[in-house]
């Protein structure tokens, strides 16, 4: 009994910074913080005015309090869920290698493009060996040219990495060799192309995850625990670093000849990263209407391949496309270099305040119910919810959830868990394993 009572003083029953109301307020709130403090001059160095106003910093304050009631209702209600059945392990391995399989055609097909745009070995080696610009240009808008609705299952590696690690940390270690490789492609990517995310969102999950099962409620030292509560501070500190070295590839060799350091360099551009997307999102209420009918949060189902030349296509619906809508007001009013659209913003331009306000109490809701879930540990839990946290880690830049690269993963991912609990059983108690934040 002494034992046991020892072990449970030296685990970690929760980390406050996974709690997702806690996180939304802290992505959120810091990043408007530093953007409403950023001056018109400083904004106008980016390419553009400032929009951002005291409206516009109340309205973040007003969607952080809506997460956070909604965060809060979730885990006041509803029961507790049971253990996923160890029965829907054969399910998930059959999912994994579907979800793996479609990833691989979604790049052999990118491959195939781009040797039919004319690839060669050449080109390769001159882009990894130049510092010209255009070699760049060319390989990522002209060679690696995207085939809408098939490179886009390579996106299915936001489904199969999660379940992947759910069956390895099951104790099937042959699953490390796939994932490995779908790791390497998606480096390859994010060095090749400059898209950070394509690394990210898989990392993220495999630490999610890890964090969950390897440490929560497991006797840890004291040194460990109090690391991990402050893995944000680390983590800012990681970001700042890995951001900087892909700007380095991707943009410094425009800029270097106007800043001091590269140090002072990657201050700005990451500031502007995320200054200017709240204050893009800013520019959009500001300056366009509404959408007629919502787009911003349904945009993943607009952007169906195929759609769109359809009588049920948005433009054919509402009247205006989108995409270019925003276009000509980067064009018009900021600079289309730092395009990120913003994603804080982005339901008002759908629904109005109202309908904003209660978008982000709804997102705090299923972020609060996911949450549970992975304090319990089931396979929803493991594998949704660090996708919610990606969402919220992206929320200054745009709306994870709602744009078309999560959306095969997603789909995958509720047909796997639709199918593993057809016949849901739920915990007789009210008590979590791992006491919710």
């Amino acid at each position: 009994m002494q034992r046991a009572n020892d072990n449970a003083d030296h685990s970690l029953q929760r980390l406050w910074w996974l709690h997702p109301a806690l996180l939304f307020a802290l992505v959120t709130g810091s990043t408007i913080t530093v953007a409403a403090m950023t001056s018109d001059v400083g904004y106008r160095l980016y390419g553009a005015p400032k929009y951002l106003t005291t409206w516009h910093v109340g309205l973040a304050f007003a969607a952080i309090a809506a997460f956070g009631l909604g965060c809060q209702l979730a885990q006041a209600t509803g029961r507790m869920p049971a253990a996923t059945p160890r029965r829907v392990a054969s399910l998930v391995r059959l999912a994994f290698w579907i979800t793996t399989l479609l990833t691989l055609v979604g790049y052999a097909a990118w491959a195939l493009v781009a040797v039919r745009n004319g690839l060669t070995l050449g080109m390769l080696r001159e882009f990894l060996t130049t510092d010209d610009p255009q070699v760049w240009e060319t390989l990522s808008k002209e060679v690696f040219v995207s085939w809408k609705g098939v490179t886009t299952a390579s996106q299915f590696a936001v489904a199969a990495v999660p379940l992947g690690m759910w069956l390895i940390f099951r104790g099937e270690r042959l699953f490390m060799w796939p994932i490995a490789l779908l790791l390497l492609l998606a480096a390859v990517r994010a060095i090749a192309f400059s898209e950070r995310l394509a690394i990210i969102e898989l990392l993220v999950p495999i630490a999610i995850m890890g964090l969950r099962t390897r440490v929560l409620g497991r006797p840890i030292s004291k040194l460990t625990r109090q690391t991990l509560q402050l893995a944000p501070l680390l983590g800012a500190v990681g970001l700042f670093v890995f951001f900087g070295g892909s700007e380095y590839l991707r943009s410094w060799r425009y800029y270097q000849h106007e800043f001091d350091s590269f140090t002072a360099f990657t201050f700005w551009r990451m500031a502007g990263y995320y200054s200017t997307a709240h204050n893009n999102g800013a520019m959009a209420l500001e300056t366009q209407p509404t959408y007629p009918v919502p787009y911003a949060t349904l945009r993943s189902i607009w952007l169906i391949p195929g759609l769109s030349d359809t009588p049920l296509g948005y433009k054919s619906i509402a009247g205006i496309e989108p995409s270019e809508r925003y276009e000509q007001m980067l064009e018009q009013f900021g600079t289309p270099e730092l395009n990120n659209e913003g994603g804080l913003f982005q339901p008002m331009l759908d629904f109005g305040v109202g309908g904003y306000l209660l978008f982000w109490f709804a997102s705090g809701f299923v972020s609060g119910r996911m949450y549970r879930h992975y304090l319990v540990g089931t396979l929803a839990g493991l594998t949704v919810y660090p996708l919610i946290i990606i969402a919220i880690l992206e929320t200054p830049r745009f709306l994870y959830l709602c744009y078309t690269r999560s959306f095969p993963g997603l789909i995958a991912l509720a047909l796997v868990l639709w199918w593993a609990h057809r016949r849901p059983v739920y915990a007789p108690t009210r008590a979590p394993a791992l006491s919710p934040g």
